[in-house]
Parts: structure tokens; sequence; C-alpha cells
């Protein structure tokens, strides 16, 4: 592949682990380590690798005139620190880790985490049935669907089936993926940017559900500034779609906090400011990135 061209270039993760649960199988994957470290390898062969506050403060400063790397992750999973951390470390940088509170503080599991355990026993077909009981149409993925009709019924229905499905066991080693609290304050102490990514992980930049956005994240606010002493900086939205008025409603009550979306595109010199953009990365193929990469240097944004 051709040389990238100048940009800072964050690519997206969510769990880096031997393990693959059957909470994430079904919603995106777990990238294994020696993938993640022939990720970073490829990186540096493309260009600079840099730590996540280092990449902010060239982006502020107009100093991203060459291909900048940097690693982000989503969701607050345990694996993070545990694998993915140490390979950063070998290279000499951090990451940033987006954590939802109600899952660091088990209050609330996540709701895709239990549509991707329903689906891994076959239980989905349940969860349609459920669903067409109460007049939702079905003829679409779960998971298109959930999103596009997400509210507290849809929320209800997909909770008490998993609560019946699962075995006691299960539920109750469920937080075992997430991170724990003194984990987090594990990664913040070795140099880890904390993001807030909202309380529960809800769609909050879908139209329907924007009345959440700043109940979500100022519930999540506050949890990690009592945790880790310090206001976030980033506010990382769920999910890739997010909608203008979703974003101008943090704008205009808090235009001090950088907005973190998915786009697939590099940051560069002259984009919006306080909006950072990321690159999902091919967590289940080694050789993946480059062709991520490649269709990102071709694009014209």
């Amino acid at each position: 592949m051709r040389r990238m061209k100048p940009g800072w270039y964050i690519l997206l993760y969510h769990d880096v682990s031997w393990e693959e649960s059957q909470f994430v199988r079904h919603i995106g994957g777990t990238c294994a380590p020696d993938v993640f470290r022939d990720h970073v390898r490829i990186c540096s062969e493309l260009g600079e690798i840099i730590s996540v506050d280092e990449g902010f403060a060239r982006l502020q400063s107009g100093r991203v005139n060459s291909p900048q790397f940097s690693f982000w992750f989503d969701d607050g999973l345990a694996g993070v620190r545990k694998y993915a951390a140490p390979i950063l470390e070998g290279w000499g940088v951090t990451g940033a880790t987006s954590l939802c509170s109600r899952a660091i503080d088990r209050k609330e599991f996540f709701w895709r985490f239990k549509l991707s355990y329903l689906n891994s026993i076959d239980a989905s077909r349940h969860l349609r049935a459920r669903l067409r009981a109460r007049g939702y149409q079905v003829d679409r993925p779960l998971r298109a669907l959930t999103l596009d009709k997400f509210n507290d019924e849809v929320l209800a229905i997909i909770d008490d089936l998993f609560t019946e499905a699962a075995p006691e066991i299960v539920q109750q080693d469920a937080f075992r993926a997430f991170e724990t609290p003194n984990g987090v304050l594990d990664l913040q102490k070795r140099g880890w940017v904390v993001a807030n990514h909202s309380a529960a992980h809800y769609p909050i930049g879908e139209p329907h559900v924007i009345h959440l956005v700043l109940s979500q994240f100022e519930e999540c606010e506050r949890y990690l500034h009592i945790l880790t002493g310090r206001e976030t900086v980033f506010w990382v939205f769920p999910f890739g779609n997010v909608v203008q008025p979703a974003i101008d409603a943090i704008r205009e009550r808090y235009p001090a906090k950088v907005i973190v979306l998915v786009r697939n595109r590099p940051n560069r010199l002259g984009d919006v400011r306080n909006v950072l953009y990321r690159i999902d990365a091919p967590v289940s193929n080694r050789n993946g990135l480059l062709d991520v990469l490649s269709a990102v240097r071709r694009s014209p944004a």
C-alpha cells in the first residue's frame, strides 16, 4: 500500500483478549492480542505511533503534517488493560478508554451484550416473537430493529428474556467482561485517557433518543469525576449514527467538550473544532487493516 496521507488516524477497538465471550461475539467481536500486536506493527510501518493525548495536542497546535496513529477502546472492557495496554507500552505509547458508568459501577448490564448472548443460544427467535406480539415489525436484523425502535419497552423485552434465558451463574459472571473502578484508576495512573461514553450505552445519537443525550453524558461524567478526581475532555457517542441535533445539544451546554465519533476518516487540519473522528478496526483479520486503511486513504473526506 502507498504511504498514507498526512493526518491523525485513530483506530477504534473494543475488547482485546484471548477469550471471546457470548456477550460480544455477535456485536463486533474481540481482537486477539496477536492480531492487535500486528495491527500496531503495521501502523508503525505506515507512520508514527503516538498516544491519544499527544495526537490531540498536535492537532490543536497544527502539527499534523505526517501520518500519525493512535488507538482507542470503547465500552470499558477488561481485556484492554490486561492485553492491549502492555502491547502499546512496548511501543512507548498509551491509548484511550471510553467508559459507561453503569457498567463500571455494576448497576446495569449492557443491553447489546444481552442481545449477543440471546443470539448465541438461539433465543433471538423468541425475542422476535415477543417484539412481534407487542406490534413491532420484525422483518429486519435485530441490531437495526432494536436501534431504530429503541425505547423503554424494547429495553424491557430484551431484559426480561435475558433474565429468563441466562442461567443465574451466567448473569452473576456477566460483569466480569468490564473493567473495575480500580482498573480504571490503574489505566489513568499509567497515562491513559479516560473518556465519557455515556451512562448506559443507549443509542443517544439516534433522532428518537436524543432527549437522553445530556442526561446520559452528565450521569457518566458525575461518576467518572468522583472516581478519577478529574473532568473528562472527550465525550464519545455510542454507535455510529449521530444526528446533528444530538451534537448541537452538547455544544450548546458544554462547548469545551470534545465530541468523538466513528466516521472512518482521519483527523486533519481544518476539521471542525472539538470533534474527533475514528476508524473501525477489523478485529478478526490481521491483514484486513491494510484494506481498511487503503479505503480510508482513497476517501475524498
